[in-house]
């Protein structure tokens, strides 16, 4: 038997599984909430018709809990991939050491690793930016007022 590749951090079947998983159980659960709120925005529709301060301030709220669960989805991935980008940072590698991955994953090191830590910081940036976006655009059409 010949020793793997020192330059492959082989997948974790376990970890694998578990995402596969989480997958399975967050997919089939996000459409009743996608149904949920669908079916409150029609009904704010059919209230315009009748109560447009009613509707307005219904949608407001279901926005708000938009906003809300954005937030939180959105925070916790921006957090994830800044920690991430830090031990990339530090080790100068990609994935860095000790790091679990669901498929075979090549090591990158130098500029190209530098480089995918940076990217990380960006894309964690962006996810927060938009929190931000959303919660500003929410005020300014006097949501928060």
């Amino acid at each position: 038997m010949t020793d793997p590749d020192p330059e492959i951090v082989p997948a974790d079947p376990t970890l694998r599984r578990w995402v596969l998983i989480a997958l399975a159980v967050a997919i089939p659960a996000g459409i009743p909430l996608i149904q949920f709120f669908s079916g409150k925005l029609s009904d704010y529709k059919a209230l315009a018709a009748t109560d447009i301060e009613g509707a307005i301030a219904g949608i407001r709220e279901l926005i708000r809990y938009l906003i809300g669960i954005n937030a939180a989805v959105t925070v916790a991935a921006a957090t994830y991939f800044l920690l991430l980008a830090r031990r990339v940072l530090g080790s100068g590698r990609f994935p860095p050491p000790g790091m679990r991955v669901i498929r075979d994953a090549r090591i990158r090191r130098g500029r190209l690793a530098r480089g995918l830590g940076w990217l990380l910081v960006l894309l964690a940036g962006v996810l927060l930016a938009t929190n931000l976006f959303f919660i500003q655009a929410y005020r300014l059409v006097g949501g928060l007022v």
